[in-house]
């Protein structure tokens, strides 16, 4: 008895290899599970070495797959009495497609076609498809075969989407449109003629089309994955919530795959669904080890900034920078970084530092003159007057919305940052733009003065002088009284100390004593300058 129950098992196990139905493998391969299809057919060649038909499909599967070398494996250990069946030939033929023997292949595919006499649509369908398995197929050659095909078979639903690949692989949209749907005349549950159809109206942004085609393939077929695939892919972004539906319905009825849970990932990111990202994308971390994709950090950082955790979304965003090339780096991510920076304390420098790697990346002016701003304004509470000069001048440079206050601020900033001949500059412009307004001259003059500190050239005189003839005759604000004193003050001093005319000097301060009665300084140096006049009277 002991003997029976280990016998029982293997005799029901291969039973149920040998019995296989090859048309489960050929499902699997319909619906794109290719994958499957390989394991299906090696498995099922392992059974039935003789099945022409079964190392046909092998030879697709692999095709699909890409997989030369395991193809050229497999085929060298096909049984010798089977090298002149018809689908081996077909086989054999895909073969040398696949090792760019192209002229090899038309032999293996004449010869099958001559040993079924040309009575077989299955073999001209066969002949046509192999065109599309590799760049070295000759669609024109796979349009002649898929026609004579549907000459033994007019009303062959799957000949007219064959022929319909061929033409949208030649790029004639119009003979494409056509074929399928013919086929879907031929038969209106051909889901992969609703697919191809799809994607025809995919490629020319036709919205409504494409969804219309691509729902109608998977209610033809529910379990055509490609279908739902191109669903979930064009709502994921738009309406996550939707796309996550027709994701279920893809995954439910393709290979399973690593890709896959990445978009499952994604997914859940997009549906704010952040506790459950952040779980599915730390599983991801640990199965995948070295192969993981950078941008799972990435989702992670955002996942977690959604949950309002700055420290740990730090460290995510570091790991995505340190482990991705630059040109998939977007400005959004420097922009998340700083803003993740700017909720610690003692972190401007790393949120400076982030705003002008987004405004160095963005291409969108707006927006890069808005980084500028704000750059301005972190430096200027950090009293980074140089730092804080460098980005307003960024800020209206270039920018035709610009107003008098932001050329007004960078002059500023550069002259609190002791670039007077910049602050010159800036606030030159200035009184070229608006020269009815007194703050460009008033700036400009004590730019001129910082830089003329002995007032041995006078560089300041022409500015205060224009200064003063503009607003003497104003009733005086107390700007423009600020002005005034500062002004005549200067001009004293320069009549004083360097053309030594304290005749004119005297008249200055006078006129400080006309708006200020009270002043002082003003009546102190009156009395010496007056007296230093009595000096020079006597010695002549």
């Amino acid at each position: 008895m002991k003997r029976l129950k280990i016998l029982l098992p293997l005799f029901f196990l291969a039973i149920h290899a040998i019995g296989q139905d090859i048309d489960t493998g050929k499902k699997h391969y319909y619906y794109k599970r290719y994958n499957s299809a390989e394991q299906f057919f090696h498995d099922y060649l392992k059974q039935q070495p003789q099945s022409g038909e079964g190392w046909l499909w092998l030879a697709k599967s692999y095709a699909q797959l890409q997989k030369a070398d395991r193809l050229n494996d497999s085929l060298s250990k096909a049984p010798a009495d089977i090298q002149d069946d018809p689908y081996f030939l077909l086989a054999k033929g895909i073969q040398s497609l696949l090792n760019k023997q192209a002229d090899a292949s038309r032999v293996y595919f004449e010869k099958a076609i001559d040993l079924t006499k040309g009575k077989k649509p299955e073999i001209f369908s066969t002949v046509g498809d192999a065109q599309l398995l590799t760049k070295e197929g000759n669609l024109d050659y796979g349009i002649e075969m898929v026609q004579k095909g549907l000459k033994k078979e007019k009303n062959s639903s799957p000949l007219y989407v064959v022929l319909g690949n061929l033409y949208l692989a030649k790029h004639d949209g119009t003979e494409a449109y056509r074929a399928y749907q013919t086929a879907i005349d031929k038969d209106g549950g051909n889901a992969e003629a609703y697919y191809q159809l799809g994607l025809i109206f995919l490629s020319q942004k036709n919205t409504d089309l494409f969804i219309e085609n691509f729902k109608k393939a998977g209610s033809s077929d529910n379990r055509y994955a490609p279908a739902w695939y191109e669903l979930y892919n064009y709502y994921r972004y738009t309406d996550p919530a939707t796309a996550m539906t027709y994701f279920k319905e893809y995954t439910d009825h393709s290979d399973k795959s690593i890709e896959q849970e990445y978009g499952y990932t994604d997914l859940l990111y997009l549906n704010k669904d952040y506790a459950n990202a952040i779980n599915h994308a730390n599983a991801l971390i640990k199965s995948e080890g070295m192969k993981l994709q950078p941008r799972i950090h990435k989702l992670l950082a955002y996942s977690l900034a959604g949950l309002k955790d700055s420290a740990n979304a730090i460290a995510h965003m570091q790991d995505y920078f340190h482990s991705e090339i630059d040109s998939n780096i977007i400005v959004k991510d420097y922009e998340l970084m700083a803003d993740l920076f700017s909720s610690q304390s003692g972190k401007e420098d790393s949120v400076i530092l982030y705003y002008s790697k987004a405004a160095d990346k963005t291409d969108d002016s707006l927006a890069r003159r808005n980084y500028f701003k704000e750059l301005a304004r972190l430096s200027n509470l950090k009293q980074d007057y140089a730092a804080e000069a460098k980005w307003r001048g960024k800020f209206y440079d270039n920018n035709f919305q610009a107003k008098n206050i932001d050329l007004f601020n960078w002059g500023l900033a550069s002259y609190r940052a002791q670039d007077y001949h910049q602050a010159d500059s800036v606030f030159g412009l200035y009184t070229e733009k608006y020269p009815d307004q007194g703050f460009g001259y008033y700036w400009r003059a004590r730019s001129n003065a910082a830089i003329d500190t002995t007032l041995a050239e006078g560089l300041a005189i022409p500015y205060y002088q224009k200064l003063v003839t503009m607003i003497a005759n104003d009733t005086l604000n107390p700007t423009s009284k600020k002005w005034m004193l500062e002004a005549y003050s200067y001009l004293a001093a320069y009549e004083t100390n360097t053309e030594k005319d304290y005749k004119e000097a005297i008249g200055y301060f006078d006129r400080i004593l006309e708006i200020d009665p009270q002043n002082d300084n003003a009546k102190k140096y009156i009395s010496i300058l007056e007296q230093n006049l009595k000096h020079e009277s006597s010695s002549n």
